[in-house]
């Protein structure tokens, strides 16, 4: 999660696309949202999270599931 952080505010992105599978992607969702624990994903499940650098949390805008 630092280094995403890291390289959004180094390179002043609007958007991040990160692609991983489980059970990475569960955790790397809780990491950057905070106050959940890691969700399961099935195959080809997709989450869309707004992140705030300078607070360092997350909030989840949607999570697809095919």
């Amino acid at each position: 999660m630092e280094y995403v952080s890291a390289i959004a505010e180094i390179e002043s992105l609007e958007s991040i696309l990160l692609v991983s599978h489980l059970p990475l992607v569960g955790y790397l969702t809780a990491e950057f949202v905070g106050d959940i624990s890691a969700p399961m994903f099935p195959t080809s499940g997709l989450v869309c999270i707004e992140y705030d650098v300078q607070r360092r949390q997350g909030e989840v805008l949607w999570h697809i599931h095919p």
